[in-house]
């Protein structure tokens, strides 16, 4: 009886307000597809509590940058990491650094497992080799919903080398259709894709670590296939990352409110008990420091004022066992993390 009155109510709503979004096979992107998208400010909102029927994002005041990543779908046999992903077909690469090494079986398209770069930490490899995790079947449309388990490892090459097993679910669900105000334009028929990947990583040393992916994929599946927008919330443990992506150009962040590149020296590196922080602004009165295990748990924290522009400041470190941290100066809108070694 639900799914009868369900299905009526959809039947109503497209009869009233037109054709609801589907995505179906025919939105697959094949092999040499490729999507630029501009960065958007990390700030913005995920609108998680705009869904439903005939709604409105609004996002016609977010703001940007001139930057761009580009996000191609690529021969995975011919990618960096072909060997660890025998039974991939197909890559899906952003920024040139993401890979997802992904495989279509009928009307469903499943993730094997991913690798990226984090300079800081070195190069990440998650093999699903246990579990491998569904990640879209088609037809998809509104208020249609699937969960999946994923299981594997999780290997950290370079820096200070980790290893261990990785398990989670992922919930993906439709969850609202209709407009996106995106800049200055405005599209219709736009499907709401919201993806929940939580996930733990058994690191040894460093324990059992949460990670969370909160992402959102704008769709308008009867015009393009790759997302017209995407939010993307990323939780290690604590340490929260949002990143945002849009096909338009937006208004441009002000230079001065605009994240710029940030120096500072530490030392000694390694270090046994104490670290020293040097760092200078011609425009900022406070800096934070944080030192964060190499998944981003923060351990410490300490906020500084600035004496003549300068920054300088000694934290103690010998309550932290002997491997590999990151400390992140952040200074207005500015930001930078280096690699430190604790002996």
């Amino acid at each position: 009886m639900k799914n009868t009155l369900t299905a009526i109510l959809i039947f109503t709503a497209s009869a009233l307000f037109g054709q609801v979004p589907s995505l179906t096979s025919a939105n697959i992107n094949t092999i040499g597809s490729t999507k630029m998208y501009y960065v958007a400010d990390s700030n913005a909102t995920n609108l998680d509590g705009i869904n439903g029927a005939n709604v409105t994002w609004d996002y016609s005041s977010l703001q940007g940058y001139t930057t761009t990543v580009d996000n191609n779908l690529v021969d995975a046999t011919t990618a960096a990491n072909a060997s660890d992903f025998p039974t991939s077909v197909f890559a899906d690469e952003l920024e040139g650094n993401f890979m997802v090494y992904e495989n279509q079986v009928a009307d469903s398209i499943f993730a094997q497992g991913y690798t990226f770069n984090e300079p800081s930490i070195g190069d990440v490899l998650v093999l699903l080799s246990t579990d491998e995790l569904k990640i879209m079947h088609y037809p998809f449309t509104y208020m249609d919903s699937f969960n999946d388990s994923l299981s594997g490892t999780l290997d950290v090459v370079g820096g200070f080398p980790l290893s261990g097993d990785y398990i989670g679910e992922a919930v993906v669900s439709a969850d609202g259709y209709g407009t996106l105000l995106l800049g200055t334009n405005t599209y219709s028929d736009i499907l709401r894709v919201k993806i929940v990947e939580s996930s733990t990583a058994n690191l040894g040393l460093l324990g059992t670590i949460p990670l969370t992916r909160t992402q959102y994929n704008y769709y308008q599946p009867g015009t393009q296939n790759f997302p017209v927008f995407m939010h993307t919330s990323l939780d290690a443990a604590g340490a929260v990352q949002n990143i945002v992506y849009s096909q338009d150009l937006l208004s441009i962040i002000g230079v001065n409110e605009e994240s710029q590149p940030l120096s500072f020296s530490v030392f000694p590196n390694p270090s046994t008990d104490n670290l020293s922080i040097e760092l200078k602004s011609a425009t900022e009165s406070t800096a934070i420091i944080t030192i964060s295990n190499i998944l981003g748990k923060k351990l410490q924290q300490k906020t500084i004022q600035a004496s003549s522009a300068s920054f300088k400041a000694n934290l103690n470190v010998n309550d932290l066992a002997t491997g590999v941290y990151l400390v992140t100066v952040n200074a207005g809108s500015s930001q930078a993390t280096k690699r430190i070694v604790i002996k």
